[in-house]
């Protein structure tokens, strides 16, 4: 029983471990824009680690802002 109680908290570190690992210390927004200067689309990586995308991709991407992740 006291192995299986060590196991379980080992686990339990591991996990929390990963996951203050997996989340960035910045969260950054960009907009896409085409030849003539206009906003085809847009993306954004969260503090939750995931990107997400509207619009066209496929223009140059600049970097509009970068906020610190807690």
């Amino acid at each position: 029983m006291k192995k299986a109680i060590y196991a379980i908290v080992a686990l339990a570190t591991v996990a929390a471990a990963g996951i203050a690992y997996a989340m960035p210390s910045y969260g950054r927004s960009y907009e896409y824009y085409d030849a003539e200067g206009t906003q085809i689309g847009g993306a954004e990586f969260n503090c939750s680690g995931h990107w997400f995308y509207w619009g066209d991709t496929s223009g140059t991407k600049v970097l509009v802002e970068t906020y610190a992740c807690f």
